[in-house]
């Protein structure tokens, strides 16, 4: 058993995707299915692993929903048979477009919580996306019309930086009432100035509907103000506890670390519980606690101790978005 409590973000299809987000920065990593075979090592290694009461596993792409309900329905029942009164809490991370009403009476079944992937208005989603806004939209429906506890996740890129207003009225609108915004980086990335002007117009605009809607940017930043943990591993002093299993098995630390310096090993060569010691992990945590100076000496260091190490500029080790979160972090004030 681990020392220490993890989660695990499962790729079943990898990088596959029925969609063609420009900026997407997982197109290029492996594609592939996973196998029932894999889905049970992984589900076993996992629960044996992790020492809490409640555990998190994330399903994430690409987009998921390619592997197909049966494929789910199994996860759950095996997670079911070795819990052994644990909780286990299910994310599913989708870009809506393949959600029914199965699907959606599965998910509110299993008390699976869902990221929906709606970057505002139909221009500005599609034009970023490929398409898929009335499908995701007509998901949100289904998924509030059962109940299925749901989170809006936005992406922020050139395709709507400049509507702020109008991307939260719109997924707002729309019946949301848990959003969260997730700056683009390369290959579509915006700079710290766009993201810290569109971020404070959020809260600008979302000081109207306090205690109605609520903005996981937001929260987090007031948990640092009332000396409470971050909830997001990029505002905690350490991370290196979320790992990834791909479709084949291999297991690295990171999301945005599926590389070969990242790569820990592979589930059926290694046990999961061994690999939560590996020293490309450790180093994961320890280049997050490592700050610059001017980090260690700025006002905003405790809202977000050097945001992602792995999205810190070589030459000065802050974060490409420093002056972005300085701006937000600074209109609480």
């Amino acid at each position: 058993m681990a020392a220490r409590p993890f989660s695990v973000m499962l790729k079943p299809v990898g990088a596959s995707c029925n969609l063609a987000c420009g900026y997407c920065y997982y197109r290029d990593k492996p594609t592939g299915w996973m196998t029932e075979a894999t889905l049970d090592l992984a589900t076993r290694q996992v629960l044996e692993a992790h020492p809490g009461r409640e555990l998190e596993m994330g399903w994430h792409g690409g987009e998921p929903t390619l592997r197909g309900l049966p494929f789910y329905r199994r996860a759950v029942a095996m997670q079911m048979r070795l819990a052994r009164g644990r909780r286990v809490r299910n994310v599913l991370q989708t870009n809506g477009t393949r959600i029914d009403a199965e699907w959606a009476a599965f998910l509110a079944q299993a008390q699976f919580l869902v990221g929906l992937s709606i970057d505002g208005p139909p221009a500005l989603h599609d034009a970023a996306r490929g398409g898929g806004h009335p499908e995701a939209v007509a998901a949100l429906r289904l998924l509030r019309r059962y109940q299925v506890d749901t989170n809006v996740l936005c992406v922020v890129g050139p395709h709507n930086v400049d509507a702020p207003v109008a991307v939260y009225e719109h997924l707002v609108g729309l019946g949301a009432v848990a959003l969260q915004f997730i700056p683009a980086h390369a290959p579509a990335s915006i700079d710290a100035h766009e993201y810290g002007r569109f971020m404070v117009a959020i809260l600008d605009r979302w000081r109207r509907d306090i205690g109605r809607v609520f903005v996981q940017d937001i929260e987090v930043a007031l948990q640092s103000r009332l000396g409470l943990p971050a909830s997001r591993c990029i505002n905690r002093e350490r991370c290196g506890d979320q790992l990834v299993i791909e479709a084949d098995g291999t297991v690295y630390a990171c999301d945005h670390a599926v590389d070969e310096a990242h790569r820990l090993g592979r589930l059926g060569d290694d046990r999961l519980v061994d690999l939560l010691d590996h020293p490309a992990l450790r180093a994961l945590g320890d280049d997050k606690a490592r700050l610059a100076t001017a980090c260690r000496r700025c006002r905003f260091v405790a809202s977000c101790h050097g945001a992602c190490p792995l999205r810190r500029e070589t030459a000065t080790g802050v974060a490409a978005l420093c002056k972005g979160y300085r701006a937000f972090y600074g209109a609480f004030s």
